[in-house]
């Protein structure tokens, strides 16, 4: 069956090679009632191709959830969805596939990580899969937090690939490892792509008449209304799906207690039990033996990295004279400050801890195994008197789970308090890793958070209030060996542990709470029992088992034939979704046409994160602008006049809100049909832009609803503008849905429309160009010379794509007395490096002996001042809808560029200084590109070497008399200067 894996198309929608992808919408819905939720999910595929489709959706859901029920809607009809284990259920769905059923699949693979699938979507068809949970939701002094995770973030993973096929669709072969690593890897759409998934998410907090107090919402816009019995909270309209949604608020005091409840089966003979514990405050603090490990590998770079520094230092700082530390910072290597051992905590060494964090960078993958097996190899020693525990400071983007908790075991009763730093954390894993430890975790989203969670970090290195928690029958009959989780756990000041298992009998009674605390005395506590006929609390029981049961088959803790069958076994008989089982729905009323053709949906990019999409490597976008190039350091004046920013004009620091004048200035002329600031000279021009006065009366084509968005954009101080091109993009895109910007052609059909004399000439060059005999080494055949600059001769050219098929080339080419400066040719195949953006123009290759040479794809469109002019002599302007979608995609193309990093994962702060409406081309199928957009000595994209035809010829053109380099020669042009020239067809004989 062949895989396709679509990529980011035009704005608006994302497209494969042949339509959309297949996941439309995601609507999520809940019902809050104090520290527990019940949770819709409802996923609507669509099949834009003209051919049946199997289409997967690899999604993340919280590690707690119990999925208790999932109902697909195919071919119109609602079709319960079947509990069956793994494996018969993957040979149901395949079965109905082959025999042209509809079928839908729905697989957990991870805690946390789940896959679904719908077989034979008809084209044109839509398939709805809905999927219901129970979550317990985590209490930390009195606050309760609802975390939504929306994206699954790339994972680093290690060992060797497996020979032969993967087992899943993923980007990343299965490995010894991860031998399964493909089913958790999707795809990834590039930083800044258009939004491909509509988002709905609703909140239903009931209470009795007080609304929760302190309700904020950590990473998303939402809107509140409270009514008598219930808050109801909704997601704002245009929120991508590339960071967690986080609501926490505070329960009232009666809300935290200890509490008992218990609930009935049907039957009668058994039931379940749930306890809330509350512990009592600790004893003084005990002797701290304690390890920090911090990951620095690429995935932190940035605001986690600098506050777990931050954070870290503060911690070890904080250690007394009593207690031992050892630190260690990980990545695919292990460093250290401090001798490899448990050091006593004396001003030195915490000096030398702090200085070593204070120069901690990101770079490489996440090693955690070998990071965590240094800290079991320390000897740690059996005091009954000091705390022990590893403070593990992570995103936990690895696909190795099973193998790092089957590690932790080496630690032998040392706690892990794992604190995960990420707006899209791994949480599932880092929850796993702390409760067989018996250890904590904290979750931070944001920098401020951190702050708010350092005390807590701090406290639960140090005693729990109670450890070695049990819970044993009072006059309550208890069902041996069903408390989950099964190993004893560590209870800590404000939190409430949450503790389940099975009972006989009527449910009445009391259990008995004991553990020990810090200064080594016996506690024990009677709880009494309350009813409470809630069907979510054997789901949430039953998946607390199963994933209890799931790390004892991890560890290795028992036999694996008999773990496998009990998880099967709790799976089934509570109808609770877990990696040994699998929901398969099957319409079995209809036969539809089969197909062979597979499509995986991409992820969105974490926000903050970045992907190079050559070689997977990873980095955070969110750190401040370092390591800049030349380009955009201040005192030097660069770029085009009637398109600069005031502070461009002036040769101060420029960032990307100077991106955002320009912009505006584009979206102005586009709206109205006239330049904004203009003059008799370019003095006058310069003097305008230092002003960046707008005029009181708008002219037509400007409605008043746009006049915030311009002036926002327009607005003379940086800091009063849009903060990058993507924020203004969001706004644009908001607008262009509102009732103030009517209806509007296709942006293809416009173009086209509007330049069909243009449309013509492309058509005959490109004819031309595709009836050249193709060079049988693959090199590129120079077809037409379309053009002569001052330091290279510009091309069209041909040569064999990597399918067979023909691909064009705009090939710029440097002209001989050029090519001997030696300086000036390095600068020259600088432009070789690119940001991977389906908007901006690609790079298809470099290379030269004789003559270096830079090609590129040919655009086939025309560029937005043509478009402008012709429009203007036809008495029309651009309709206000297709402006915006034309300034929201060059936007969100830019602020890709702004975060580019070179080879040392610095981020350059590349700046387009010489953007100007002949640097944005709009293809006759409707696609906009940016041109001129390079990232100098950027690592992001080597592109491939390639060869000319008749390559060693070095000679200058027929009738081309070269003047000796003058400063147009030199190589500090302005950020794309060079690449200009090549792509702004107003240069080119050709356009003549």
């Amino acid at each position: 069956m062949e895989t396709e894996v679509a990529a980011a198309g035009a704005l608006g929608c994302v497209e494969t090679p042949r339509g959309r992808l297949p996941l439309a919408a995601v609507s999520v819905s809940a019902d809050l009632w104090g520290p527990s939720a019940q949770v819709t999910v409802r996923q609507t595929f669509v099949n834009a191709f003209d051919a049946p489709v199997e289409a997967a959706f690899v999604f993340p859901l919280p590690d707690r959830a119990a999925v208790q029920s999932c109902v697909a809607t195919l071919g119109g009809r609602e079709i319960e969805a079947v509990l069956f284990e793994r494996g018969e259920a993957r040979e149901k769905f395949q079965e109905a596939v082959q025999q042209g059923r509809r079928a839908a699949l729905l697989e957990e693979d991870r805690p946390g990580c789940f896959t679904s699938t719908v077989g034979n979507l008809q084209p044109s068809e839509q398939a709805v899969i809905e999927l219901r949970y129970a979550l317990e939701l985590p209490i930390a002094e009195g606050e309760v937090a609802f975390r939504f995770p929306l994206v699954l973030a790339p994972r680093f993973t290690p060992g060797t690939p497996l020979p032969g096929p993967s087992v899943g669709l993923g980007t990343v072969a299965d490995t010894t490892a991860t031998p399964d690593a493909s089913r958790v890897t999707p795809p990834v759409l590039i930083p800044g792509s258009p939004n491909p998934v509509q988002l709905s998410l609703s909140l239903s907090l009931h209470h009795s008449g007080v609304a929760p107090e302190s309700l904020r919402s950590a990473l998303h816009a939402v809107a509140t209304v409270v009514e008598a019995r219930v808050t109801r909270v909704h997601l704002k309209p245009a929120e991508r799906m590339d960071r967690d949604f986080i609501l926490r608020y505070r329960l009232l005091e009666k809300g935290c207690r200890t509490q008992l409840l218990v609930s009935c089966d049907a039957q009668g003979e058994e039931g379940t039990w749930q306890l809330c514990f509350l512990p009592p405050q600790p004893a003084a603090p005990r002797p701290l033996d304690v390890v920090f490990l911090l990951d620095r590998s690429g995935s932190m770079e940035g605001w986690k990295l600098e506050t777990a520094r931050s954070a870290l230092i503060r911690l070890v700082s904080e250690l007394g004279p009593a207690d031992r530390f050892a630190l260690f910072a990980f990545a695919e290597t292990l460093t250290t400050p401090l001798p490899a051992k448990l050091c006593d905590a004396t001003a030195d060494h915490r000096a030398l801890a702090a200085g070593f964090l204070s120069q901690v960078s990101a770079e490489g993958g996440t090693e955690l195994v070998r990071a965590l097996d240094q800290a079991a190899s320390l000897r740690w020693g059996g005091y009954e008197d000091r705390d022990q525990a590893v403070v593990l400071v992570t995103d936990g983007q690895v696909t190795n789970e099973d193998e790092v908790l089957r590690v932790v075991r080496k630690l032998k009763g040392v706690r892990v308090c794992a604190v995960g730093v990420d707006q899209a954390v791994n949480d599932g894993f880092l929850r796993r890793l702390a409760e067989v430890t018996g250890g904590t975790v904290e979750l931070v989203e944001s920098e401020a958070r951190f702050a708010e969670a350092l005390g807590r970090i701090s406290r639960t290195g140090r005693s729990p209030a109670l450890s070695d928690v049990t819970v044993a029958a009072g006059t309550l009959e208890v069902v041996p060996s069903q408390t989950a989780p099964v190993r004893p756990q560590s209870a800590y000041a404000g939190d409430v542990l949450v503790l389940r298992g099975r009972f006989r009998g009527p449910g009445a009674g009391n259990l008995v709470v004991s553990g020990r605390s810090a200064d080594g005395t016996g506690y024990r506590e009677t709880v009494a029992a309350m009813r409470a006929e809630s069907p979510a609390l054997p789901a949430l029981w039953a998946r607390a088992s199963v994933r209890s049961l799931e790390d004892q088959y991890a560890q290795g803790a028992g036999p694996k034939d008999e773990l496998g069958k009990a998880l099967v076994a709790t799976s089934l008989r509570f109808g609770v979704l877990c990696r040994f089982t699998a929901f398969c729905a099957v319409d079995r009323d209809t036969k539809v046409v089969t197909g062979d053709r597979r499509v995986i949906q991409p992820v969105e990019a974490p926000k903050g994160w970045g992907l190079d999409s050559a070689s997977g490597r990873r980095y955070s976008g969110g750190q401040a602008l370092s390591g800049r190039s030349a380009k955009t350091q201040a005192g030097i004046l660069r770029g085009k006049f009637n398109y600069m920013s005031p502070e461009q004009v002036s040769g101060l620091p420029l960032d990307p809100r100077s991106e955002v004048f320009v912009l505006g200035t584009f979206l102005w002329e586009l709206l109205s049909g006239e330049r904004l600031f203009w003059g008799d000279s370019d003095f006058a021009v310069m003097e305008a832009l230092r002003k960046a006065t707008l005029p009181d009366v708008l002219p037509p084509g400007i409605e008043p609803a746009f006049e915030p968005l311009l002036r926002r954009a327009l607005a003379r101080k940086p800091n009063r503008r849009y903060a990058s091109g993507a924020d203004l993009a969001d706004a644009l895109e908001s607008l262009a849905t509102s009732s103030a910007c009517p209806p509007a052609p296709h942006l293809s059909d416009f173009v086209i429309d509007t330049c069909p004399r243009r449309l013509e000439k492309v058509q005959r060059l490109v004819a031309r160009a595709l009836a050249e005999t193709l060079p049988a080494d693959g090199s590129c055949a120079l077809v037409v010379r379309v053009g002569v600059g001052s330091v290279a001769e510009h091309w069209l050219a041909v040569r064999a794509g990597p399918d067979g098929t023909s691909e064009l080339a705009f090939v710029r080419r440097l002209l001989p007395f050029a090519a001997q400066d030696d300086e000036f040719v390095r600068a020259f195949l600088d432009s070789a490096y690119a940001a991977p953006h389906p908007n901006l123009v690609r790079v298809l290759g470099a290379g030269g002996r004789a003559l270096p040479f830079v090609a590129h794809e040919f655009v086939q469109g025309v560029a937005l001042d043509e478009v402008l002019q012709v429009a203007r002599k036809a008495g029309t302007r651009v309709p206000p809808r297709l402006a915006f979608e034309i300034i929201a995609t060059v936007g969100r193309a830019l602020a890709i560029a702004n975060d580019l990093p070179d080879d040392s994962g610095a981020i350059i702060g590349s700046l387009h200084r010489e953007l100007d409406l002949s640097s944005v081309m709009v293809t006759f199928d409707g696609v906009v590109k940016v041109c001129g957009v390079c990232a100098p000595r950027a690592g992001l994209y080597r592109p491939q070497l390639i060869a000319l035809r008749d390559e060693g010829t070095a000679r200058a053109p027929v009738g081309v008399q070269p003047s000796p380099p003058g400063p147009a020669a030199k190589p500090d042009r302005g950020l794309g200067g060079r690449l200009l020239d090549l792509l702004r067809p107003s240069r080119h004989e050709f356009w003549k």
